[in-house]
């Protein structure tokens, strides 16, 4: 089984530290670029505030949209 290390590209040295750590135990694993919700936010392609209302009755951090858009990366 592969692990996926959910990690925003330029995070080298946590990314280091983590590398170290599981290939130090034998374990396979890949890395997947975490999405910066900041970034997307703002885009009806990842995000859609209207929707998030009615369901949620607020709108999602740019942090929930990064973690969610970057847990669906790794899904994919």
């Amino acid at each position: 089984m592969t692990i996926f290390v959910i990690s925003l590209p330029d995070a080298r040295e946590r990314r280091a530290f983590i590398q170290s750590q599981l290939s130090g135990l034998g374990l396979d694993f890949e890395f997947v670029d975490a999405v910066r919700g900041g970034e997307v936010r703002a885009d009806p392609r990842y995000y859609d505030g209207e929707k998030s209302l009615r369901i949620e009755l607020r709108n999602m951090t740019a942090g929930e949209v990064g973690c969610a858009l970057s847990h669906q990366k790794a899904y994919d």
